[in-house]
């Protein structure tokens, strides 16, 4: 399905458990998704926030230019990627996310998963980073800012779920 919107509200129920791929496109306006369950989303927003409660989406790719992403997942996910140029990034998933790339120019990210994951990769160049990896007994971090603090309070090392962090002007905090 795909769905093409210029200053007007529209609903779509998709059925349960589907396997469609979702496309949505929007020059200015607000995306709400509540308990999907979809085998892709592809979201491209010039101004707005999207905004996901109670989704099961497998493979998801936003692109946000100006405007919040703000994820809530109830199943795992195999991959997941954020682009923002001025707005937040807010992900929560109650599984795993296989893989995570989340870019913003202007927000900070907020990461929230829960158990072992093949590799994230974050970058903020000003904003703030935080992710809280439940069910990760250690991470395989590399990162760093350049002007921010690094509170990393996960055990490290080589081999696990690996983790990329950068920021510009910001703040990581791993735990």
């Amino acid at each position: 399905a795909s769905i093409f919107s210029g200053g007007m509200d529209m609903r779509l129920e998709i059925p349960a458990d589907s396997t469609v791929d979702v496309v949505i496109s929007t020059r200015s306006g607000d995306i709400s998704l509540g308990s999907i369950c979809i085998n892709s989303l592809q979201c491209s927003m010039t101004s707005g926030d999207l905004v996901s409660s109670g989704c099961s989406i497998r493979s998801t790719a936003v692109n946000a230019k100006s405007g919040d992403v703000t994820l809530r997942l109830d199943k795992p996910a195999d991959d997941v990627e954020i682009v923002t140029a001025s707005g937040d990034a807010d992900l929560a998933c109650s599984g795993s996310i296989r893989l995570l790339n989340v870019k913003t120019s202007s927000g900070d990210v907020d990461v929230e998963t829960c158990g072992p994951f093949d590799q994230y990769e974050i970058h903020a160049v000003s904003g703030d980073v935080q992710c809280t990896l439940n069910g990760v007994p250690s991470v395989d971090y590399q990162g760093s800012t350049v002007t921010g603090d690094v509170r990393i309070r996960k055990p490290q090392s080589a081999g696990g779920s690996i983790l990329h962090i950068h920021t510009v002007s910001g703040d990581i905090t791993v735990h």
